[in-house]
């Protein structure tokens, strides 16, 4: 299971007296496997120096979170990404809603266009099913992306788990009436955003946003980074 606990910026760390030595990071396109091998200055002053190797899949969740320059990822401890914050071309934030037995829980991941993940939220919602649950993820990421102050150039993607929310996205008329409110806070988010496009993901593009939807189930509040 990937913790998220720690997402962290280098500014944050190196404010907190940290510091970011050394981190590099080879992709293996013909194993399809990832390695990486970092060292950095922990917080307490001690040094840590780590080798890891992701399968396939583990690469593919954690998608556009690996960037040779700028990431730092070490699997059930920390999760650390420097982002810069590019704004040219477009943004594509992936939101999933996962319900289980009377629980539930949202996740979401924003990348730009070139797949670098740029901020992510994961934690617990309250719904009665799995769509509602995502369309609670879909507020979440608009009032999220508003709150990094950021001006897009062009337009937003989100990209949707559910069949149903996608058609609820695209057409009021099929909007459930206990949903009305919600869709009218998510309609005025649309309008302070811009140009926001709605897309349905596909199993593999959501795997990163379903998983810390899974994880969120279990946390006590929403975890935001960005």
């Amino acid at each position: 299971m990937l913790a998220i606990d720690r997402f962290l910026q280098r500014n944050f760390l190196l404010k907190e007296g940290g510091s970011f030595n050394t981190f590099r990071l080879n992709v293996h396109s013909e194993s399809e496997e990832v390695y990486g091998c970092y060292r950095f200055r922990q917080l307490a002053g001690q040094c840590g120096q780590q080798e890891m190797k992701l399968s396939s899949k583990e690469r593919r969740a954690l998608g556009g979170f690996f960037r040779t320059s700028a990431a730092l990822i070490q699997l059930n401890q920390i999760l650390f990404v420097d982002m810069a914050p590019s704004l040219q071309g477009y943004l594509n934030f992936n939101v999933c809603g996962i319900e289980n037995e009377e629980v539930a829980g949202c996740g979401g991941v924003l990348r730009d266009m070139e797949g670098v993940g740029r901020a992510l939220f994961s934690g617990p919602i309250a719904a009665n099913d799995a769509d509602s649950v995502e369309v609670g993820a879909v507020f979440i990421a608009l009032d999220l992306l508003l709150s990094m102050g950021w001006k897009i150039n062009s337009s937003l993607i989100v990209e949707i788990g559910s069949k149903m929310v996608y058609n609820w996205c695209l057409n009021k008329d099929m909007r459930p009436w206990s949903l009305q409110i919600t869709f009218s806070d998510i309609e005025r988010k649309i309008e302070q955003v811009g140009s926001v496009v709605f897309l349905m993901a596909d199993q593999k593009g959501n795997e990163m946003a379903s998983t810390l939807a899974i994880v969120g189930i279990n946390r006590g509040d929403m975890f935001k980074a960005c």
